[in-house]
């Protein structure tokens, strides 16, 4: 049978209880350095997210910032492409007020031209009529003087 030698046991126990509190003394310091690491790498972690979130924040303010200033422009494009259309109808308005000019300068060209030739036949006529009245008033002269003479003589 199994005899139970107490001094065995006591000497089992201690060098047990000592194994045991030297495993759990060698555990409890790799924990403790586990949970050190585990505390740093929280703390970067915590840094690293503040940073993201941070990053994050600046990302979606300058979003919000661009997404403003586009659209100002985006409206300044769209006001210079308005200004544009209406200065090409303006352009053509313009054209149009250029053609009809030149149409009226061409009109005032005949008519000037009408003008000259009128004042040409007038003066033609004004020295016909003055060459007219003088042979007409040499041969009024001629008859008279022809009257007296004949009248003279007979």
């Amino acid at each position: 049978m199994f005899l139970f030698d107490s001094n065995k046991f006591l000497s089992d126990k201690d060098s047990t209880g000592q194994q045991l509190q030297a495993l759990l003394s060698s555990r409890s310091y790799v924990l403790e350095t586990k949970l050190v690491d585990l505390i740093e790498q929280q703390t970067h972690f915590q840094i690293v997210f503040n940073s993201a979130k941070q990053h994050l924040q600046r990302v979606d303010n300058l979003s919000v910032r661009f997404r403003s200033e586009f659209k100002s422009r985006i409206a300044f494009l769209e006001r210079c492409h308005n200004e544009l259309v209406a200065i090409e109808m303006l352009r053509d308005r313009l054209q149009v007020a250029i053609e009809t000019i030149d149409n009226y300068d061409t009109r005032i060209q005949r008519v000037q031209i009408k003008a000259k030739r009128n004042e040409k036949t007038e003066s033609e006529k004004k020295q016909i009529t003055w060459k007219a009245r003088l042979i007409s008033g040499i041969m009024a002269i001629l008859i008279i003087i022809w009257l007296l003479v004949t009248a003279v003589i007979a």
